[in-house]
């Protein structure tokens, strides 16, 4: 069972989206109540959360000792795939879609769409800017894979 959990919404329009989340973050970690909170949970528009999410993310966070956690969904459109990116147990670093586990298990992969994805505040400090924004040489990464990337290699 949960604590109570501190909640507010900050919501970002007419920007793009490795800009908002660059921006929202900033935001956040210059606030000097935000900056001492544990989690931030992305949610993009276009997904619907089931009602339990935010708990469960947070359970499965805390339990696995995970900075970062993304709730299922799957990119949109025909034969659209789980955002569940890289196959960890590879050779060689790689962002391609892997399967869910069908049983509601955590998959361990290189990244995550963020339409339902929780970030540790204390990882998002030791990062620096910017973590999510998307320049010209990261070639086909989002928002999200740029993100994905960065921590990566600073874990190495």
């Amino acid at each position: 069972r949960l604590p109570n959990q501190k909640f507010t919404m900050l919501t970002v329009a007419n920007m793009e989206v490795s800009a908002a989340y660059e921006w929202a973050t900033e935001q956040i970690l210059a606030d000097p109540e935000l900056a001492t909170w544990k989690w931030m949970l992305t949610i993009e528009e276009d997904n619907i959360l089931p009602p339990d999410a935010l708990t469960k993310l947070i359970t499965h966070a805390t339990v696995g000792n995970y900075d970062v956690l993304g709730g299922l969904y799957w990119v949109k459109g025909v034969g659209g795939c789980p955002q569940i990116w890289g196959d960890i147990s590879g050779p060689v670093e790689n962002y391609r879609s892997m399967p869910p586990d069908m049983g509601g298990g955590i998959v361990d992969c290189y990244g995550t769409g963020m339409g339902c994805t929780l970030f540790s505040i204390d990882l998002l400090k030791k990062l620096a800017a910017p973590r999510f924004l998307v320049e010209p040489e990261d070639g086909m990464f989002t928002q999200d894979l740029r993100f994905a990337n960065r921590p990566h290699q600073w874990a190495k």
